[in-house]
């Protein structure tokens, strides 16, 4: 965990982008509008998004001229991320089923060396906004843009018949959230890069600045951050009734161990992924009630904005009653005052 006294950058102005300060060896791959990937075929146009273990960038296939999504996963993910595995083992055993429409599908995969390591990257079609975008609305009442009832309704059976497909493949999603639920969009691959200037936005950045006050001595970073551009903005006329399941970077296989890191996100931790570090089927259950929930209601279930697990689970308890033993009985990832006002809970 980085200190503020190791920080190496000055924080960003911009709010929408990745965390700085993980522009260092085995982490992101410095990015620039412009740039080129596998031979000059994917030109980077615009920023879509981030998480904490890639960045995701509009580029513009050169072969087919379409546009597409690229994500470019950290170097210390790429040794030991299964998605790529996970996916081609997806579409490899796919059946004629339903959810097969709402799976993220890869077109090209490859991997990139840059100055903080080896890096995987995937191709996928470009979709428009997750629903957690769709909803957000800063300094509003939540839920006040929720989706209508017959469109929220349909998103969430296709997020549950997509989910119930992968546990039937023998796959948990590990991370499913209304982040990782994106609505898939039309008529969308004639647009040229001045459609997607004028439709998104120009990419705003904002020039990375080193404590030392230089940043040649620093290859790893980029010289500029970019703001993520607002989907949520486009017409709905370029918006399908199909979400799509996307991010399989925490995903694993039913039949093996959990994974040694949970990395979920801290509004839909089962109690279980609290007080034993154990993702599973039923974890995956439970995040899927919590994105239902969201997806109907316009807001999360256990909202914690600085992602505060004594929030969340003092949420939980009072939604839901007395966690049972033995995590009632001993305070282990929560913290002990909050553990002392559960215990006053019947």
């Amino acid at each position: 965990m980085t200190t503020a006294s190791s920080w190496q950058f000055v924080p960003s102005s911009l709010d929408n982008v990745e965390q700085i300060e993980n522009y260092r060896t085995g982490g992101f791959h410095p990015v620039s509008i412009g740039d080129s990937f596998s031979r000059g075929r994917y030109r980077v146009i615009h920023k879509l998004g981030f998480g904490g273990f890639s960045t995701v960038w509009l580029a513009r296939d050169g072969q087919s001229h379409r546009l597409v999504s690229l994500k470019i996963i950290t170097a210390e993910a790429s040794n030991t991320c299964d998605e790529m595995r996970i996916l081609q083992y997806l579409k490899q055993s796919a059946i004629c089923h339903p959810a097969c429409d709402h799976i993220l599908s890869v077109l090209d995969h490859f991997t990139i060396e840059g100055p903080n390591g080896f890096h995987t990257c995937l191709v996928s079609p470009f979709a428009g906004p997750s629903l957690a975008q769709i909803t957000y609305t800063p300094g509003q009442p939540a839920g006040s843009r929720r989706l209508r009832g017959a469109l929220a309704r349909k998103f969430a059976r296709q997020v549950t018949l997509t989910v119930g497909y992968l546990h039937s493949r023998g796959v948990a999603h590990g991370d499913l959230t209304s982040s990782n639920v994106l609505i898939q969009l039309a008529h969308v691959d004639s647009w040229s890069d001045q459609d997607v200037y004028e439709r998104l936005g120009f990419p705003v950045t904002a020039k990375v600045r080193a404590w030392s006050g230089e940043l040649n001595d620093k290859p790893c970073a980029p010289d500029y951050l970019v703001e993520s551009a607002n989907l949520s903005n486009l017409e709905y006329k370029w918006f399908t009734e199909k979400v799509l399941l996307v991010d399989f970077g925490q995903s694993f296989f039913l039949k093996t161990s959990s994974p040694n890191n949970v990395a979920i996100t801290v509004s839909y931790f089962a109690p279980e992924v609290f007080f034993e570090e154990k993702a599973s089927v039923w974890s995956d259950i439970w995040a899927l009630g919590c994105t239902i929930f969201e997806i109907r209601a316009g807001f999360q279930l256990f909202e914690s904005f600085f992602d505060d697990s004594d929030d969340v689970i003092r949420q939980i308890v009072e939604t839901l009653g007395k966690l049972p033993e033995p995590w009632m009985g001993r305070p282990k990832n929560i913290g002990r005052t909050i553990f002392s006002c559960l215990k006053t809970i019947r």
